[in-house]
Formats: C-alpha cells, structure tokens, sequence
C-alpha cells in the first residue's frame, strides 16, 4: 500500500510494505513501530526498493537514486558507484536484519540486482516461556 504523492515523491508520499513504513517526506523508517536509523544513502536505496517491492532493482538504479536525491547527479554509474552500493547495501541488511532476519527482507537477484520482499514481516517473538 503506498498513500501520498506518486514517484515523484511530493507532498506525504509514505510507503507501506508489511511491517516496515517508510516516510519519505520526513525521512522517517520504522519496522514493527520501532525506528530504524539510517543514512542518506541507505534511505534512498531503500526508498528505490520499497517503490519496487517484489521487483528487482539494480544496481545502476539505486546508484542513480542515491545521486539524484544527493548533493550531485550521476549521469551514468561508474564501478566505483556500484561498489558503493553493496557497502550501503550491506549496511542497509544489517540495520533491518535487527528487526527481519537474516537479510532483512532484502535478497539479491543474480544479475539483475536487489529485491525488497513485496510484505517484510517481522517474525513472531517466542515466548520467553517456551526456553
């Protein structure tokens, strides 16, 4: 479910998928209503696959995305931008992992990039009875 403004992201765009929120406007990220820190780049790129969620997204994409929103534009990524791109992705796993999992509800698609679960979901909490 997205509400607000389109791609464009004007006006109070915010992007539901399952348990995580992304507020674009207010560059706010929760998972579960809990917040999640990220940088400006870890943002964008996680903006780019929650627009896409259940599509895969590459590389050249997030590094076009982290740019345009940044202090310059990339007319064409470079390798040097890709590789920054599996750093902040990386970066970017770690940070959600805390609430998701493993990867954090993001997988990578050989060949063709990164892919947000169309409806991350933060797994159940055992009970504290069940040790």
């Amino acid at each position: 479910m997205t509400t607000g403004a389109g791609p464009g992201r004007t006006g109070g765009q915010t992007l539901v998928r399952g348990d995580l929120v992304v507020e674009v406007p207010a560059r706010c990220v929760r998972v579960a209503d809990e917040p999640v820190e990220l940088t400006r780049s870890e943002f964008e790129i996680l903006v780019a696959l929650a627009e896409r969620a259940g599509q895969p997204v590459s590389k050249d994409e997030l590094a076009v995305a982290v740019a345009v929103h940044g202090p310059h534009a990339v007319p064409s990524p470079t390798d040097a931008d890709r590789r920054s791109i599996e750093v902040h992705m990386a970066n970017l796993r770690r940070k959600l992992a805390d609430r998701f999992g493993r990867r954090g509800g993001i997988s990578t698609v050989r060949g063709l990039g990164y892919l947000l679960a169309p409806d991350p979901r933060v797994p159940a909490q055992r009970d504290a009875t069940d040790d």
